[in-house]
This record gives C-alpha cells, sequence and structure tokens, in this order.
C-alpha cells in the first residue's frame, strides 16, 4: 500500500441526534427538523416545543439551562434540490398575489384620491350653500318670532279708523298706500250695515322687510394704529379720560417677589405703580369722580377673593385713597369666609356703586365709599307661584350696566339680567357657549357671539327693555332679536368685545369690532349695514383676551374720534377710530 494514501485521513460520518429525544432528524422538514438556541445545543423543533410547553423547566435551554427569554431560535430544513425549487415556486406566487393585492388598493386609493380633489374644489361652493340657508332659517325663525302676522288682529283694533260713506249704495274701492313710516294702509270693505249705512275701515299693519334692507347704509372708517406697551403677565385693562390702567404681574422691588398690581399711566407719560396681591389680578374698572375733577374711581379684585377701592389723580399719577377687603364679607365678621367668593367680572353701576360677580354665581352689589354696607346678592328669581329660589351657579362674566339699577351679564350658555330690587327679571338661553357680549347704552342694544359649532358663530343683536310696573316691585324685560348672522372668520375665543354706534344725520349705525383669525387683524364689522375701511393686523391675536374701548364712550361721528385698546397677556395696544361726514351715505 502507498504511504502517502496511508497519510489521508479517511472522513468519518457524523451522526447528530436530538439532545432531548436522542433521535436523528427527519429529512423532510415537517416533524423534527433541526432546531438550535444561541447557546449551540441542538434539538429537534417538535422535542423542543414539547419541553418548552412544560413549565416546570422554567423556559431555559434543556442543557446548560439558560433563560430562553435571553435566546432566540434557529432552525434548519433539509430539503432535495426539486422540494427546493418547488418550495420556491409556492412563494412566488403568494407574492404575486399579494402584487396584484397591493396593486388592486393602490388603483382604488388612487380613484378616491382623485375624488377627494374633486370635492375639495366644490366645497366652498357647498360650504356656501349650507351658510347661506343656515342664515334664511335663522331669518325666517326670527321674523317668526315676530308678533307681526299673530297679532295682526290685535293690530288691527288698535288702529282702527271707521268712516261713515254717504248713504248712497255706491261702490267704495280698495285704495292702497304707504306712508313714510313704512305702514301700508288698505282700505277694506265691511260687509256689516247699521241703518243701511256701508262702513269702511282703515286696517294698519307693519311689513317685514328683508333684513338687507338697511345694506344702502354705507359708512368709510379709518383705524389708526397710536401706541403700543409691553408688560409681563397682564390680565385686564381699562381706558378713561386717557389714562391707562394695566393689571400685570410684577417682581416687587422691596422682597423681590412676583406680585400682581396696577401699572397707571395718563396722557403726559407719568406712571405709577400700586402692588396689590400675590395672587392675580381678575378684573380692573375705572370710572371718572362727578365731584372732582381729574380724579377717578378704581375697582380691582384678585383670586384672593379681596376687592380693592382706589382713588387716583390722574393728573400727576397719585394714588389719594386706598381701601381693600374681602369680597361679601363685612368688617369684624369670621375670616374664613374670605375663600367663599372668588371674582370674576366687575363694572361700575355709577360712580357711588359697583357690581362684583363671583365664580361660584353671586352678584354683589356694593357702595363705593361706605364700606359699612351690608353685601347683596342679586342672583335670585321668584317663579310663578311666589316662591324665591336661587339662581344658576356658574360663573358670571362681562358684566355690563344698562341702567342705574340693572344689569346683564354671561353665564355659560345663557344671558342673564338682574335689577337691584327684584334680583334675576329675565334669562335667555343660547344654543351654544357663550363668547362674548357688550351692550351699548347710546343704542340700548346687547351684542351676542355665541358658538354653534367648530366652524360655526352665531352673532345677534339685541333690543332690551325694562318696564317697572307697580312701585318697583314687579318688572317686566322684553328681549327682541333685530338681526343675526354667521360669521365664519372669528377664531371661537371667548373675548370680551366692544359694540359702537356710528352717528349721523339723526341715523345710527351699529358696528363691532372683530378680530379676523385668517388675516390676523382687526376690523370695524357692520351689524344692520355695511361698513368699508382698512384693517390694521394686531400683534399677539392669539393671546388678545379683550377689545375694549373709552369709559362711556359708545358713538362715533364726524367731529367726535374714538379709542379703543387690544389687550392681550403680554401687550396693550391703542387704536383711534373715525369716521368722515362725506364719507357716509345712506
Amino acid at each position: 500500500m502507498n504511504k502517502e494514501n496511508e497519510d489521508i485521513p479517511i472522513a468519518v460520518p457524523v451522526v447528530v441526534n436530538c439532545n432531548i429525544c436522542f433521535q436523528p432528524f427527519n429529512s423532510n422538514g415537517i416533524s423534527h427538523i433541526i432546531c438550535t438556541l444561541l447557546c449551540g445545543h441542538i434539538f429537534g423543533k417538535s422535542c423542543l416545543v414539547q419541553w418548552f410547553n412544560s413549565r416546570s423547566n422554567n423556559f431555559s435551554c434543556p442543557i446548560c439551562r439558560k433563560s430562553i427569554v435571553e435566546m432566540k431560535t434557529f432552525e434548519m430544513v433539509q430539503l432535495s434540490r426539486n422540494e427546493l425549487i418547488k418550495d420556491y415556486e409556492d412563494k412566488i406566487k403568494e407574492l404575486e398575489t399579494e402584487i396584484l393585492n397591493l396593486r388592486s388598493m393602490a388603483n382604488n386609493q388612487n380613484r378616491m384620491v382623485q375624488r377627494v380633489q374633486q370635492n375639495r374644489f366644490e366645497l366652498p361652493t357647498h360650504a356656501q350653500n349650507v351658510r347661506n340657508s343656515i342664515v334664511q332659517r335663522r331669518r325666517l325663525r326670527i321674523i317668526s318670532n315676530q308678533p307681526t302676522r299673530q297679532d295682526l288682529t290685535t293690530t288691527t283694533e288698535n288702529h282702527l279708523t271707521v268712516s261713515r260713506s254717504l248713504t248712497t249704495n255706491s261702490n267704495v274701492t280698495n285704495n292702497n298706500r304707504s306712508d313714510s313710516n313704512g305702514l301700508h294702509h288698505v282700505n277694506i270693505l265691511n260687509p256689516v250695515t247699521d241703518n243701511d249705512v256701508q262702513r269702511y275701515r282703515m286696517v294698519t299693519y307693519p311689513v317685514i322687510h328683508n333684513e338687507t334692507a338697511d345694506s344702502s347704509r354705507t359708512i368709510t372708517y379709518r383705524l389708526t394704529f397710536k401706541n403700543s406697551f409691553d408688560f409681563t403677565g397682564i390680565t385686564d385693562a381699562t381706558y378713561n379720560d386717557n389714562i391707562l390702567i394695566t393689571a400685570i404681574r410684577q417682581e416687587d422691588p422691596i422682597n423681590h417677589t412676583l406680585m400682581y398690581g396696577l401699572h397707571i399711566k395718563n396722557a403726559n407719560n407719568d406712571v405709577l405703580y400700586i402692588p396689590l396681591s400675590d395672587k392675580k389680578i381678575v378684573a380692573v374698572q375705572s370710572i371718572t369722580d362727578p365731584s372732582v375733577a381729574n380724579v377717578q374711581r378704581v375697582v380691582a379684585v384678585c383670586n384672593k377673593a379681596k376687592f380693592y377701592n382706589i382713588i387716583i389723580d390722574g393728573s400727576n399719577c397719585t394714588m389719594i385713597k386706598l381701601f381693600q377687603g374681602y369680597i361679601g364679607r363685612l368688617e369684624g365678621s369670621p375670616i374664613r369666609t374670605r375663600l367663599l367668593h372668588k371674582p370674576s367680572s366687575i363694572t361700575f353701576i355709577t360712580p357711588e356703586k359697583y357690581a362684583i360677580g363671583t365664580k361660584r354665581g353671586c352678584l354683589f352689589v356694593r357702595n363705593f365709599d361706605q364700606n359699612s354696607t351690608v353685601w347683596r346678592d342679586l342672583n335670585y328669581y321668584v317663579n310663578d307661584r311666589g316662591t324665591t329660589l336661587r339662581g344658576k351657579d356658574e360663573p358670571i362674566t362681562m358684566l355690563h350696566s344698562i341702567s342705574e339699577s340693572a344689569l346683564i351679564c354671561s353665564q355659560h350658555s345663557c344671558v342673564c339680567i338682574f335689577d337691584e330690587t327684584v334680583g334675576r327679571v329675565k334669562l335667555e338661553e343660547f344654543s351654544g357657549s357663550m363668547l362674548s357680549i357688550d351692550y351699548n347704552k347710546h343704542s340700548e342694544v346687547l351684542t351676542t357671539i355665541s358658538k354653534i359649532s367648530e366652524i360655526e358663530v352665531l352673532l345677534n343683536v339685541w333690543k332690551i327693555r325694562i318696564v317697572p310696573e307697580n312701585d318697583r316691585t314687579i318688572f317686566s324685560c322684553e328681549m327682541t332679536c333685530t338681526s343675526s348672522e354667521m360669521i365664519y372668520n372669528y377664531d371661537g375665543k371667548v373675548r370680551e368685545l366692544s359694540t359702537i354706534a356710528v352717528n349721523y344725520q339723526n341715523c345710527n349705525l351699529l358696528t363691532t369690532l372683530i378680530i379676523d383669525r385668517f388675516s390676523r387683524s382687526i376690523y370695524l364689522k357692520a351689524l344692520d349695514g355695511s361698513c368699508d375701511g382698512n384693517q390694521i393686523p394686531i400683534r399677539s391675536p392669539a393671546t388678545t383676551i379683550k377689545v375694549c374701548i373709552e369709559k362711556n364712550k359708545y358713538y362715533v361721528n364726524e367731529r367726535e374720534n374714538l379709542k379703543f385698546l387690544t389687550v392681550s397677556k403680554t401687550d396693550i395696544s391703542v387704536y383711534k377710530l373715525s369716521v368722515e361726514a362725506d364719507q357716509i351715505s345712506t
């Protein structure tokens, strides 16, 4: 034998068996295929699965006892050449079927995208049609609520004019005419006879006009930016007689702590800062003292349930007097009651008294100079049975004075009217949440903005009339909606706005200041006509908390301008609204 052949090692076949059942692996790869763990030990898959199904092994390797949580399994399949080809062909068929399904889904998706794009171009038209339909429905509802048709018989009797004709049997023809007051007169033959004398009467009834009939009244206005002031933590502001009072948060220079107080600035740029509380100043209001020149009375309230009565000299921005106390508590009463009445809104009724609304629905009226005055809560009403009941518990916000004894406010989705003598005299519920209300004393109208949906905001104008009866023991309150309009450029934020009357040639055109959420600017919107003027971009529309005009300034004309503020959390801007006489057409 050749020696070289003797040195060549002979390959010894290695037989690998399962370490669990000690049986060889199947070559068909079905029941007992090779399976290994990361630790390197080899098992048959069926044995390994059976091993792990038993809870007594704690999910560990059968040989080295390493935890299976830290391992993965690897499988090896022993197949012949034909079996591998067949296996790949089956997988290719499955993938081709999946490709066809995905292609069909992609085609369907493309058709849906094309349909959506087509609908997107048609959506503005559909949206405008829906808006017009909503506006028309609301107009019809307003018209149907008017007493014109329902009380036609009563109106007829009130305006009855009876005339006797000649005793002759001559025919009486119907004559129609209209007078300058917009009343339509119709002569109607009355078949009732008295002593063989025929009668006819004149029936007078108002003609229902279209709401857009006043659209011919157009004004041209101009908004002018005057100045702006930056502060930290602005919570409220008021503007009266060229004195700007702002509630801000500022560091106290004495003890270096953050304090809330009032920043007061007059036309001469004199400045006064009054630190008041370590809690947020919720609201501040001011009014001119009628007895002393250049003196203003200021009321502020904070979240510590405290109020502050301040008298300042506006000519040089100096403080004359400061009095503070807890809302709803008299001096000497238990101090624990101070936490019961956290404020939400304030307003002056007259220079001598003011009202404070609270977060729990209380409405207090207090005299400015009389610190021992009993706190009176007006949030009550008398039902039909004569029982006195408590009013709503929602926070009282956006307080406004209607007269020397009447107040109007917002409570969530309601508008409530109160009188000092008899409590609540009117509650008007709205379908959506209330965003803004404002009462214009000059025109005696209320403007409300309520949120109907995410994109629909309803603007209403109401005529309010309070009539005392029986020596001020019974009051009747009338709220009549004179116009209604859907606006779509309002940003839907709760914000105090202002209603302004434009006076010209004994004509009043109602307007309001609106912040456009698309252009981020402020403009004047007519409520019973049309406006033509400029828009002014504002610095912080998202954080603007109120738009307020000068105190006790409710109108503007060709001789008198008007200043207003936009108050945000970081800045205050002052603007001027002016109207020229030759730019107003009726």
